[in-house]
């Protein structure tokens, strides 16, 4: 048996109550979203917290807690006595547990995108292979899933496309089973660029089909379709180099941005495409144009 201690606290002393618990003798302490807040890299370098944590730790059942309890209320005055949760929880494999948990995901008609260690099913007409994983995205997060919709109703076999920010090649992938001849991977973080190669190799993807670049190495390419998720600032900031990149047919499919950013990217857009009903999925949005001629 464990004993499981879970309780909120802000993210200006999250890393401090982390060394205590581990100090008073925590065998695992885990930090989590409290309030289904955003997160916004703009460096590579950056590792931000939420604002409002949650943290949950595990202590053995022989571990007298209230020691514990006593001395992060006495530290910690913004930590309610009150809304500390203590609880028993049974030994289990927590590996597999969380492998159990993982479940295929399906996008539009075609797509599916299934976790290594279950076998793909007949019926499913394109299947993905991909880990769940921290750092990069598997097509839980809305803009994800936006963008992998778009791709398996939209894209055109034989297109040559950029995923501009591709993280763990998810999107770069798709478009590739999906029929793209060509896709440049771009991303400014070399353990994307890792992370997307390793994921190639999972999906038997060539580098024929799929190459990567960091955004100073992609050629001077014009592509039919270019497609980012990445954050709002960044798009505005790289419109004129996409609109460089596209065809003078080409499309573009920008994401990873909140309702409310709609209009202030579509502003920086709408001199070089023709752009459509945004389309919205829990407070994000996707953005798809038409290069003007």
């Amino acid at each position: 048996m464990w004993q499981e201690l879970k309780f909120r606290v802000s993210s200006e002393n999250a890393l401090l109550v982390e060394e205590k618990l581990f100090s008073s003798g925590a065998a695992a302490v885990t930090f989590l979203d409290a309030k289904n807040q955003p997160i916004f890299v703009e460096e590579t370098d950056q590792t931000p917290l939420w604002k409002d944590i949650c943290i949950v730790s595990l202590f053995s059942q022989d571990v007298n807690l209230d020691p514990v309890v006593h001395k992060l209320v006495h530290d910690q005055p913004a930590i309610n006595s009150n809304d500390i949760d203590i609880h028993l929880i049974n030994d289990q494999d927590w590996e597999s547990k969380w492998m159990n948990d993982q479940k295929p995901q399906q996008f539009g008609n075609r797509l599916w995108i299934y976790p290594s260690w279950i076998t793909p099913s007949k019926n499913s007409l394109t299947n993905m292979i991909l880990d769940p994983g921290l750092a990069f995205g598997t097509g839980s997060h809305p803009t994800t899933s936006l963008c992998l919709n778009w791709l398996d109703n939209n894209l055109i076999p034989s297109q040559h496309i950029i995923d501009y920010g591709c993280g763990s090649g998810i999107l770069a992938i798709a478009a590739a089973l999906l029929g793209a001849s060509k896709v440049y991977a771009v991303d400014n973080d070399p353990q994307a660029i890792t992370a997307t190669l390793s994921n190639m190799e999972k999906n038997r993807i060539s580098n024929q089909s799929i190459q990567t670049f960091s955004p100073e190495a992609l050629p001077h390419v014009k592509v039919d379709l270019l497609i980012a998720n990445i954050l709002a600032n960044p798009l505005i900031q790289l419109s004129e180099i996409f609109s460089a990149l596209l065809k003078p047919s080409g499309k573009i499919v920008l994401s990873g941005i909140l309702e409310e950013q709609v209009e202030r990217v579509s502003c920086h857009y709408r001199s070089y495409f023709e752009l459509e009903e945004p389309q919205l999925n829990d407070g994000w949005a996707l953005i798809a144009g038409s290069h003007k001629d």
